[in-house]
């Protein structure tokens, strides 16, 4: 009994291991997709999502770096942080988003950002269930 008691353990382990990696690595790629999918001019918005665990942040950084880092760094290790079954808030405070995503603000995102994006969840999570069986 003790050894079928201790392979259950050990596949309920291995089963909530990988389901964190899902998790995570999904969060990651959706999040990256969205952060360089985002229309950039100075680079203010690109660089302003802010990625936060059981909460939200209004913060409004004004950074102007076109290649988002400080949003991907901040996806990133908030992701690699983060619990399963935990709540994570991905957001841009910026007052213009809404109208860069459905107002087709700006010629590089006509048809938006995170709408195409999120679209994607599905299959990146199948994909990343896929890679670890």
């Amino acid at each position: 009994m003790s050894n079928v008691k201790q392979q259950l353990a050990a596949i309920t382990a291995r089963t909530m291991k990988n389901a964190k990696e899902v998790f995570i690595a999904s969060g990651i790629r959706v999040g990256n997709q969205i952060i360089t999918a985002s229309p950039v001019d100075k680079g203010i918005f690109r660089n302003a999502w802010n990625t936060t665990v059981d909460g939200i942040s209004y913060e409004q950084r004004q950074n102007e770096n076109k290649s988002g880092a400080d949003s991907i760094n901040d996806l990133t290790t908030t992701f690699a942080g983060a619990e399963l079954g935990g709540f994570v808030t991905f957001n841009n405070p910026m007052p213009y988003g809404a109208r860069l995503e459905y107002d087709g603000w700006s010629a590089q995102a006509k048809n938006g950002f995170v709408r195409i994006n999120t679209a994607k969840w599905k299959s990146i999570v199948q994909e990343e269930v896929l890679k670890r069986r």
